[in-house]
């Protein structure tokens, strides 16, 4: 670890100044140890700790002062230095002359060996941890119950650490760099799911206003951006919305524009913050909104995260009710925008201890989280489990039911990733071979640290849409909304918006479903564009990139109703159209001038003349459908050509079908023909 003792408080190093100079002085010396002594009593062991260094430069062998430091550096980031100072404090304890300046800390060797054995824990240096933690237990009140479980947890804790460092992960883990950490606590890494985006928090010299939290003595939070650019993490950009007090990101949307943050609530008292939403709109950030609903409670919400489809909210709170602590529960977003009363998870999961930062993979089933229960090596452990999605995607549509509480036994996701220190906001890259999370490690740069986790191999099956909404002509961005409709039961999948200022999108589809995608410019003057995507039962990771180009509103532009269906050799419109004729509706009546024409195409298989009769028929049917919704007759033309006007081969070169062509060629086309003059 680097730098550590950069964080101890400068304000106590010039207090300390006469005592350095007058080393001799009695008083000096005196107020140094009162002072030393009173924050070790209050718990403010990060002002202790400059305290008891300079007491120790004085008086070298002092066992007391020894014991002062090294729990002082077991309630610190820097956890790894307390073992050698309470060995220290140890082996002093029984030697003559080392008492000399001490002033009654009151320890004891049993207390001291309750320290020894958490250090040696953290160190990984099980076997003598577990000793030492014996050797307390012998001198317990057999009453003391409560300090009795606890050593016995980490007892247990040393134990499940053996077996899992015995049996390590096959992956390569490193500290993200110094592009992105600093000599400061940098934590919560969130991630968009192409990866071009991290956002993080942190407690840097340059946060917003300047100002350090009197509770910690460290900066105020503050959130980060960071963009890949070649492979590259670049100089992170403090965002705009960060106030003069905390601000911190626990969460993105896969698509990268929606942001989810934390601010405590300072009139409820420590402990207490809500989650708050940004929305990126072209290159700014909204103001954080407080969440609508029932997630935030006068309790603590101090994580989530969202589901690809932006349907449910998984997130941490200690509000009554729970298994213990802080525990997971998860919301579904109502109709209205709003969050509906959250379900607690169950059992399965939370347990007595705390959970915390739950991360829901893209695939809508595998959750990630960190607990100080289960059979954790010590502190926070990253665990993961499984939610038994069914074949009708409910969990994937964000429906909750009693049977979200259906996850399967937590699973330790091992060592190396896991230690005995805290290891918390674990997030998986889509394609699932890259992890970020933070953690406090021997190559740190002073405090917490963002870390990656690669492993070579990976098996996801989902798929990641992405691309930018274009002007056909101009080729410039577009701000869109992207609808989503799950076309076996025409429930609406997810309502996405691509970027105005690049014109990006990101969205996370599912195999095995069929879907309608349907593209509509924010501003007028604009045809919409509409894809339909069959996705096969996948057990692989995909990314599709596409450029939308999307047609002006003029004489001559035409649109391919992809979202169109008939049955095969029928000109009846099936039920699954219905999102992509109201589309139609919606573009007629809204721009009253358009005189269109609706043509139908076919492949080449069958005779002219039935194909051409056929593709006349299934035109008439849209036109029908579309008189019966109130627009006028006059304003539409149908026109059936058969397969006179292919756009895609229907054979291979060497002869072959070629279904894929062929199937583009079954198409249903919108042209605007006039524009009427009123």
């Amino acid at each position: 670890m680097k730098n550590f003792l950069t964080k101890i408080n400068k304000s106590a190093l010039l207090i300390l100044l006469p005592a350095i100079l007058h080393a001799q002085d009695e008083k000096a010396i005196k107020r140094l140890q009162n002072e030393a002594k009173e924050h070790f009593r209050i718990e403010e062991f990060n002002n202790a700790l400059p305290l008891f260094l300079q007491l120790d430069s004085i008086f070298p062998n002092n066992p007391e002062y020894n014991y002062g430091i090294g729990v002082c550096y077991l309630n610190s980031n820097y956890k790894s230095y307390a073992s050698h100072y309470l060995e220290a404090a140890k082996n002093l304890s029984n030697v003559p002359g080392t008492q000399d300046g001490q002033e009654g800390l009151n320890y004891s060797e049993p207390e001291l060996n309750y320290y020894l054995g958490k250090a040696y824990h953290f160190d990984h240096h099980f076997d003598k941890a577990v000793k030492t933690f014996q050797e307390y237990i012998q001198t317990l009140n057999p009453d003391d119950h409560e300090r009795m479980e606890e050593v016995n947890r980490y007892i247990g804790q040393c134990h499940v650490g053996k077996k899992l460092v015995a049996n390590p992960l096959n992956v390569t883990i490193k500290n993200i760099g110094k592009v992105i950490n600093s000599r400061y606590a940098d934590y919560v890494p969130v991630i968009s799911a192409d990866e071009t985006m991290l956002l993080f928090t942190s407690r840097r010299d340059n946060t917003t206003g300047g100002v350090i939290d009197e509770v910690d003595n460290q900066y105020f939070e503050d959130i980060y951006l960071s963009y890949n650019e070649n492979d590259q993490w670049s100089e992170p950009q403090n965002l705009p919305i960060n106030t003069n007090t905390h601000d911190a990101c626990i969460a993105l949307s896969p698509d990268g524009h929606k942001l989810f943050t934390y601010k405590p609530n300072v009139k409820r008292g420590a402990r207490s913050g809500d989650i708050y939403e940004s929305e990126l709109t072209g290159k700014e950030w909204s103001t954080p909104k407080r969440l609508e609903g029932e997630v935030n409670s006068k309790g603590w919400e101090p994580s989530c995260s969202i589901s690809a489809n932006e349907k449910k909210l998984y997130f941490s709170s200690d509000r009554p009710g729970g298994y213990g602590g802080r525990d997971i529960y998860v919301s579904k977003k109502l109709p209205d925008g709003t969050w509906a009363k959250p379900i607690n998870i169950g059992p399965k999961i939370n347990t007595p201890y705390d959970e915390d930062a739950p991360f829901i993979h893209p695939d809508g089933k595998t959750l990630y989280f960190s607990s100080k229960g289960h059979e954790g090596m010590g502190g926070f452990d990253i665990f993961t489990s499984i939610y038994p999605v069914s074949d009708n995607l409910m969990d994937v549509q964000g429906i909750l039911s009693e049977d979200t509480l259906d996850w399967s036994d937590p699973l330790n996701i091992g060592y190396p990733i896991n230690t005995a220190g805290d290891d918390i906001y674990f997030v998986w890259s889509a394609d699932g071979k890259r992890g970020y999370f933070s953690s406090v490690r021997e190559d740190s740069y002073g405090d917490k640290d963002i870390y990656m986790v690669y492993r070579p191999e990976a098996k996801v099956a989902l798929i990641v849409f992405k691309g930018r909404v274009l002007d056909a002509d101009a080729q410039n961005p577009i701000g869109a909304n992207i609808i989503v409709m799950n076309n076996t039961d025409q429930e609406l999948f997810g309502i996405y918006n691509s970027n105005s200022y690049t014109g990006r999108f990101t969205i996370i589809l599912q195999p095995n479903t069929s879907y309608g995608i349907n593209i509509e410019a924010h501003s007028p003057g604009y045809l919409f564009y509409s894809e339909n995507i069959d996705i096969p039962q996948l057990d692989e990771y995909l990314e599709v990139d596409l450029d939308i180009l999307l047609e002006p509103i003029e004489v001559g532009k035409k649109i391919i109703l992809r979202n169109i269906f008939f049955d095969y050799n029928k000109s009846e419109i099936r039920s699954e159209s219905e999102a992509e004729l109201n589309r139609l509706l919606k573009l007629l009546t809204e721009n009253p001038a358009l005189k269109v024409q609706l043509s139908g195409h076919t492949d080449n298989i069958g005779s002219h003349e039935y194909n051409m009769e056929l593709s006349q028929a299934r035109a008439d049917s849209v036109v029908e459908h579309l008189i019966k919704a109130g627009i006028e007759k006059e304003r539409l033309e149908a026109v059936g050509y058969g397969e006179t006007k292919p756009i895609a081969p229907n054979e291979n070169p060497d002869g072959s079908d070629n279904p894929e062509g062929r199937q583009l060629n079954r198409r249903t086309e919108f042209e605007i023909i006039d524009i009427l003059k009123k």
